[in-house]
Formats: structure tokens, C-alpha cells, sequence
């Protein structure tokens, strides 16, 4: 699940115009929330009359217990025009083992790859990289007005109350896909900029020279997981379980109501109630529900593959609980291979063979809509007493299918197996880059405080007559 292990997606944004001849040169180390080195990112900025070139290279290396070190390298060219608009963008990335090198040209603010086809996946990563360059940050920062493209992207300040901190954030239907907290100097300019991360935050730290190579050669080990307060029972799991967070002073998402997930707000502590039976559910508007059995980019559930995979189904004389059984089932044999490389759409997951959770979702909820049955994918946490990426009994990031089965709202999750009381859902999305990215941000904000096992009162025996 790379968008939440590597980076959050940001947003394609107009950048303001710059003078004539200006240049910038800016380094920051790249630190975890222990203050241990696990990167670097250099910026520069040339312009002339026509046209700015932004540059920006990222390495970052550190080590995952009980895996092998991860080092990864990007460098992103992005072009603007006169008028500060974005035409041009080409990435390179390498993890160590496999280069990737593609150019995406934007147009009218819509990002295309190669001869304008469209593509997903790799207008995304494009995206990204606006939301995760100081320098674009600093020229929003300095516009004093958060900017409103075309493309639905709305980029919002809070301020800290007597404090020189404020939070930037990016949001996209509502959702705050991008979260950024940043501390300024007096001349305005960004000495350092956390993005919250589940676990263990990334953040960056002006530098006043570059980081040599010898620097990130020893390994540094990282978690990034959240782990649990309490080893959480089979028993537990299977119940009904609270959740009290503390919510951030300058930011406040609104998280959503599922058909297991009623949240409440107490002042400042949001608690969260799941159980098979605890929400209200999402809409059941007759024009959501049709909105929700269509096709969408990252959910081609009209695609002939994927109805012709489940025209049976569809047509079986059974409930829709039995059919997206049947549909758990088939989507299971099809993504028989566990990869981690990239996100992929339901599509190209049903061609691909292989994926990881998020996947597991987009293509499970392709078929529920392929077979008419409304379905949207969730993004949040979930509990795992195993040891994963280093920490046991602890909470990761997932994503699993919420459908409209029956008359209610029901959670499916072919990665684990079923629903329990730890799928935390912290976004609602189409499967989109933006809503995981979104619910990871969501989770690297919260503050813990506590969860309590509900169980019913015992029935008092009846005094006998």
C-alpha cells in the first residue's frame, strides 16, 4: 500500500507567477519523530520570461523491522508556464532495484501520461508532487488566500492561537487528502513541516548545507504502525468496541458513519462506537444509491470483463448478502498474488492478478456495482496481533468495501476475512488515491486516549412470587 508507506497524495495547483531570473536553493533533512535521519529533499527553482522549472530530489533510506532496508529516490522536474500554470511534469523513482522514468503534460488543470491518454495511477503520483514541495507551499503561503482550480482542490490555513505554528491542509470532497504542520520564521519562510503519518511522522527540517551520502548509510529502524493500549480479544473483536481520541486543536475532519461506525463528539475527544449493528449508515438517498452502483475511475465496474466475470451472480435468485459472498469468493481466487507495488484500479487489478488491501477493495467493490449492488470503499485502521512491518499488536492502515446489501449498510473484507470491531473507517472514497491518502492523514492527527469493551448488563433474575 505505497500511497501510505511512501507518501500522501498533494494536489495539481496553479502556482503563482515569479520574477524574472529567480532562483532558489533549499535542503531540508528529513527526520522521524525521534529526530533520526532517514532522508533528505533538495528544491531548486530557475525562471526566466516564459517559463519555471521546480526541481525536487528525495532520498530517503531506513529500515522496517523484520525486513530489508528500504531506500527509494525521486526526481520530479515540473514546468510552468508564463502565467504560473503547470504543463509539464517528468518523475523519476528508483527503489534501489527498478528505475521508472514517465512524463505527464497537463492540460486545462487535468494531468494526462505520454500522448494524453489518461492514466490513473500516474496522474496521481504527477499530483503529488505540488503537495509535497516546500517551495509551492511557501508560494501558497505567501498568496494569502487558499487557491480554487479547476480541479476541486481547495487548500485551507489554520492558525495556532499564540503560537507561530499553523496547519496547511488540501482538501478534495471533503476530504483532507494532503496535511502539512508548519512552523515559520520571521521572514515567512518554512524551517520545518511534519506530515502526519500512523505511528511515526515524516518530518522536514531546513538545512543550511546538503546532506552527504555517508549520512544515510546506517540503517535507521522505523515503526509505522500504531500500537494498540490493550491486547484486544477474539471475544472483544467480535463485540462492541469504544474509542476515545483526542482531537487536534487547529483541525477537526469529520469522520464517517458506516453501518458499524457511529462517531460522537465530546467536546474535545471524538469517540468512536463499532459494532456489526453500531451506525447509522451512509446515504440511502435513491440518487446516492445509483451514484454508488455506477462506474467510476477507479471503479470500472462497467468494463465487459468484469460484468461478464459476474453475470451469474448478478442473476442468481439469492439476497445480496449471498451474492457478495459469492463475490468475496471470486475476488479472492482472482487476487491470489500479495504485491505491494503501486495501487491499482479494479480493473487493472482484475487483470493484474495480484494487489495488497487496497486493491482487495477497489476490485471487490468494481464487482459488487458490476452485479448492481451499491459499494464504496473505506480507508481507516485495523488491529492485528501478529507482528506486521515491524510491531505486533498494534493498528496499520487498511481499506475494505462498505455495499448497500439488503436494505442496510454492511462492511466485506476479503484481506481479513470478515468485519470485526477494529475496522476503524476514517474516509469513504471511490477507491481513489486521495480518499487512502486522506484516511492515513486522519490517523497520524488522532491522539489516543483509551478504548472500552461494551457489553450488556445481565438480565436480574425475576424475584419469585
Amino acid at each position: 500500500m505505497r500511497v501510505w508507506l511512501n507518501s500522501i497524495l498533494g494536489a495539481a495547483l496553479f502556482l503563482s507567477p515569479v520574477a524574472a531570473s529567480a532562483q532558489d536553493d533549499l535542503w531540508f533533512r528529513i527526520v522521524d519523530q525521534r529526530g533520526q535521519l532517514i532522508g533528505w529533499q533538495h528544491e531548486t527553482r530557475e525562471s526566466d520570461a516564459k517559463t519555471t522549472r521546480i526541481t525536487r530530489e528525495r532520498e530517503m533510506a531506513f529500515r522496517v523491522e523484520g525486513h530489508n532496508q528500504s531506500r527509494s529516490h525521486i526526481r520530479s522536474v515540473r514546468e510552468l508556464d508564463a502565467q504560473g500554470r503547470t504543463i509539464r511534469v517528468s518523475i523519476e523513482t528508483s527503489d534501489g532495484r527498478k528505475r521508472r522514468l514517465h512524463l505527464v503534460t497537463v492540460r486545462n488543470d487535468a494531468a494526462a501520461v505520454g500522448n494524453g491518454a489518461p492514466d490513473p495511477e500516474n496522474a496521481a503520483e504527477a499530483a503529488d508532487e505540488d503537495g509535497q514541495s516546500i517551495l509551492y507551499l511557501q508560494e501558497l503561503l505567501a498568496a494569502g488566500d487558499p487557491a480554487r482550480p479547476a480541479s476541486g482542490i481547495r487548500w485551507q490555513r489554520t492558525d495556532g492561537a499564540g503560537t507561530g505554528d499553523l496547519i496547511l491542509s488540501a482538501w478534495q470532497n471533503g476530504l483532507p487528502g494532503l496535511v502539512w504542520s508548519i512552523r515559520l520564521d520571521d521572514r515567512g519562510r518554512i524551517l520545518r513541516a511534519e506530515q502526519p503519518l500512523p505511528g511515526n511522522s515524516v518530518i522536514l527540517q531546513r538545512s543550511d548545507r546538503p546532506i552527504s551520502p555517508q549520512e544515510l548509510q546506517a540503517p535507521t529502524t522505523r515503526h509505522q504502525m500504531i500500537a494498540s493500549p490493550y491486547a484486544i480479544s477474539s471475544a472483544a473483536l467480535a463485540g462492541h468496541i469504544r474509542y476515545r481520541f483526542a482531537l487536534p486543536a487547529m483541525f477537526r475532519p469529520v469522520l464517517p458513519a458506516t453501518g458499524e461506525q457511529r462517531t460522537t463528539i465530546e467536546g474535545t475527544a471524538l469517540l468512536l462506537d463499532i459494532c456489526a449493528s453500531c451506525g447509522p449508515g451512509l446515504s440511502t438517498d435513491p440518487s446516492d444509491l445509483a451514484r454508488w452502483r455506477a462506474a467510476s475511475a477507479w471503479i470500472e465496474s462497467d468494463a465487459p470483463e468484469l460484468r461478464s466475470a459476474v453475470r451469474g451472480i448478478a442473476a442468481a435468485a439469492q439476497d445480496d448478502v449471498g451474492k457478495m459472498k459469492r463475490l468475496e469468493r471470486l475476488a479472492r481466487r482472482r487476487l491470489k498474488d500479495v504485491d505491494f507495488d503501486g495501487h491499482y484500479s479494479a480493473l487493472q487489478s482484475w487483470r493484474r492478478r495480484a494487489g495488497d488491501c487496497t486493491e482487495d477493495a477497489t476490485l471487490l467493490a468494481g464487482l459488487a456495482r458490476a452485479a448492481g449492488i451499491p459499494a464504496r470503499v473505506a480507508s481507516g485502521l485495523i488491529y492485528s496481533r501478529e507482528r506486521y512491518h515491524g510491531a505486533r499488536n498494534a493498528f496499520m492502515p487498511h481499506s475494505w468495501v462498505v455495499a448497500y446489501v439488503d436494505g442496510s449498510w454492511k462492511s466485506f473484507d476479503i484481506s481479513f476475512g470478515s468485519f470485526d470491531a477494529s475496522h476503524i473507517a476514517l474516509a469513504i472514497g471511490d477507491g481513489e488515491p486521495w480518499a487512502i491518502g486522506a484516511a492515513t492523514q486522519v490517523a497520524g492527527l488522532l491522539d489516543w486516549q483509551g478504548m472500552t469493551e461494551v457489553r450488556k448488563r445481565p438480565a436480574s433474575p425475576v424475584p419469585a412470587s
